[in-house]
C-alpha cells in the first residue's frame, strides 16, 4: 500500500515535469515572479493542548499532524504577496493526577454529616482534539541561488473546533467518608457512598473547547523544479490567543454530595473542572509539499487592420467623336434642393425654484442618563420573606440577598422556620428565571485565623445551597465560594457588628 502511494505521488511530479518541459526554452528561471501561487502540505510535530496542574499532578504534551491547501499572490516583482489558506490539525495532551479532594457538610444515606474525600490515584487522563485553522496574513519570498529560494509568512488565524474528547488511560479513584464526631475515615461501603472507580467505570466525554483566535509563524525552504512547480520545506508555529475553556467550579470527580437525594456520581474531566482554568492550542512542527504557479493569462493583441490591395485596372479609352452631334454636351437636369433640419436645443425654464434655507436651525443630541446602582436586601429577621415587589430580570441580576443567622463557629443557619420564607422567595425566583445562575458566598467575622475562616465560609455558603436544593433548584445552577473574613459588610469593632458580618450573601449571574 504504502508503495503505491509513493508510486502515485512520482507519477504525478512527472505529469508536471513533462507539462513545463515545453515552456523551458521561453519562460527563464525568474524565481520570485509575481501572480498566483497554490501549496499543499502535510507535516506533523509538537501539537499539545497547554494547561497547568500546579500541585494536581502533571502534564505530558502530545503530538499531532498537520494538512493544508492554500493561495497566495505575489505582487510587483514577486516578493512581497497576501493569501489564506484552510488546514486541519490534531492535538493531544495526557495529564496523571495524585490528589485528595474534600467536600466538606456531605450528608450520607442516614443523614449524618461528614467530609467526603475523593483519592486520586495515579489517574492518567487523554485529552484530544481537531481543529480546523483558517489563517491569513502577508507572505515573502527571496531567491539566493538560481534554483533555491527561502519566504515565511506571518498573520492572524481562526480556530473551530471539529472535535474534542477526554478518555481515563489507566489508574484509578476512591471515595471515602471522614467523620470528625467520630474521628473515623469510612471506606468500601457502596451504598453510603464509599467505593473505587478505575478507568472502565469513569466515562469519557467532551473537554468543552471553543473557538477562538490566535497567531501563526512559518519559514519556507523551496526548490525549483520547474518554472512553475516548487519542492517546499518549512517550519510552522501556531498559538492561540485567548482561553478555549469556561471557567467551572466543579470538581474532577463531582459526587454531589450535600443530599442523599441529589446524590450522583459524575466525573467531568480536567478541562471542565476548577483544576485547570485556561487551554490555548499550540503546534509546532515540520512540513512539505508542493507548491504551484498558476498560468498567467496574456493579453491578445488587438488584430491589425490590414488594407486590401486594389485590382490592377486598365483604363478604357473612349471612341473619337466622328459627327457634330457627338460634340455636343450633354443637357444637366436641376437637381433636388436640400432640405436643412434645425438640430437647436430646447431650453426648459423652471419657475419658482425651491428655496433652500442658509441656516437650519441646529439639532442637540440628548443622551438620558441611567442610574443603575446594585441594591443591597439584608434579611435578618425574614420571617415575611423578601420585602421586594415585582422583581424583574434586569433589577434581580442588581441584587445582592444577605442572610444573617450564624453563631460564632457555626455554619449551619438556625432557626430554619425563621428562613423558611427568604429561601422559598429565592427559590422561587430561581424556577422564575431557569436561564440564570446563584453564586453564593460565605463570610465569617474576624475572629480565628483566615484559613478556619475560609473553610467555615464556605461550609455556611452550602448550608444555603442545601436550602435551596431541597426547595426544587438545581444543584449544578448553584456556585458556592468564600470570602472568610476578607469582606466585612460592617467593621468588627463588635459583637453586634462581627453577628452581622457572619453572613451568607446570594446573587444571580447570567
Amino acid at each position: 500500500m504504502v508503495m503505491k502511494k509513493i508510486l502515485f505521488v512520482l507519477l504525478l511530479l512527472s505529469v508536471f515535469v513533462n507539462a513545463e518541459a515545453q515552456h523551458r526554452k521561453r519562460d527563464t528561471l525568474n524565481l520570485c515572479r509575481k501572480g498566483s501561487y497554490v501549496v499543499f502540505d502535510i507535516g506533523g510535530g509538537f501539537h499539545t493542548l497547554s494547561y497547568k496542574l500546579a500541585g494536581y499532578g502533571t502534564k505530558n504534551p502530545g503530538l499531532g499532524l498537520t494538512g493544508r491547501a492554500g493561495y497566495r499572490y505575489f505582487f510587483g516583482k514577486g516578493n512581497f504577496g497576501a493569501g489564506f489558506d484552510v488546514n486541519f490539525k490534531t492535538y493531544s495532551a495526557s495529564g496523571q493526577f495524585s490528589y485528595l479532594n474534600e467536600i466538606n457538610g456531605a450528608i450520607d444515606a442516614d443523614n449524618d454529616v461528614y467530609t467526603n474525600r475523593t483519592y486520586y490515584k495515579h489517574l492518567k487522563e487523554k485529552q484530544s482534539a481537531v481543529i480546523m485553522n483558517i489563517p491569513v496574513g502577508v507572505f515573502y519570498q527571496h531567491k539566493f541561488e538560481r534554483k533555491f529560494k527561502l519566504g515565511g509568512g506571518l498573520g492572524f488565524v481562526y480556530q473551530s473546533v471539529i472535535s474534542d474528547k477526554y478518555k481515563v488511560k489507566a489508574g484509578s479513584l476512591e471515595t471515602t467518608g471522614y467523620y470528625d464526631i467520630y474521628n473515623l475515615e469510612i471506606y468500601g461501603i457502596d451504598h453510603h457512598y464509599f467505593y473505587t472507580r478505575d478507568k472502565s467505570q469513569l466515562k469519557s466525554g467532551d473537554n468543552g473547547l471553543k473557538n477562538t483566535f490566535g497567531m501563526f509563524a512559518e519559514l519556507n525552504f523551496c526548490y525549483v523544479l520547474t518554472p512553475r512547480l516548487d519542492l517546499n520545506f518549512g517550519l510552522y508555529y501556531v498559538y492561540g490567543f485567548k482561553n478555549q475553556i469556561e471557567t467551572s467550579d466543579k470538581y474532577q470527580f463531582d459526587p454531589d454530595c450535600m443530599s442523599p437525594d441529589a446524590y450522583k456520581d459524575v466525573y467531568n474531566g480536567v478541562l471542565n473542572s476548577k483544576v485547570v482554568d485556561k487551554v490555548t492550542p499550540l503546534a509546532i512542527g515540520v512540513m512539505g509539499g508542493l507548491r504551484y504557479r498558476l498560468p498567467r493569462r496574456e493579453k491578445q493583441k488587438p488584430p491589425v487592420d490590414i488594407k486590401p490591395e486594389k485590382p490592377d485596372t486598365i483604363p478604357v479609352i473612349a471612341d473619337v467623336p466622328t459627327t457634330i452631334q457627338d460634340l455636343t454636351p450633354p443637357v444637366v437636369k436641376d437637381s433636388v434642393p436640400t432640405v436643412v433640419q434645425d438640430t437647436t436645443p430646447t431650453v426648459v425654464v423652471v419657475d419658482n425654484p425651491p428655496v433652500i434655507e442658509e441656516n437650519p436651525p441646529e439639532i442637540k443630541d440628548s443622551i438620558p442618563q441611567v442610574d443603575s446602582v446594585p441594591q443591597v436586601v439584608i434579611v435578618d429577621n425574614p420571617d415575611k420573606g423578601i420585602q421586594k415587589e415585582d422583581i424583574s430580570d434586569t433589577e434581580l441580576l442588581q441584587h445582592t440577598f444577605i442572610a444573617v443567622n450564624f453563631d460564632y463557629n457555626q455554619s449551619n443557619i438556625k432557626q430554619k422556620e425563621k428562613y423558611s420564607e427568604f429561601f422559598n422567595d429565592i427559590a422561587k425566583l430561581a424556577k422564575e428565571n431557569p436561564d440564570l445562575k446563584l453564586k453564593i458566598t460565605g463570610h465569617t467575622c474576624d475572629i480565628g485565623e483566615k484559613g478556619n475562616n475560609m473553610r467555615l465560609g464556605f461550609r455556611r455558603a452550602d448550608s444555603a445551597k442545601r436550602q435551596l436544593i431541597s426547595r426544587g433548584v438545581s444543584a449544578d445552577r448553584i456556585i458556592c465560594e468564600s470570602k472568610g473574613s476578607n469582606e466585612p459588610l460592617f467593621p468588627n469593632n463588635s459583637e453586634e457588628n462581627r453577628a452581622k458580618n457572619r453572613r451568607v450573601e446570594i446573587k444571580f449571574l447570567q
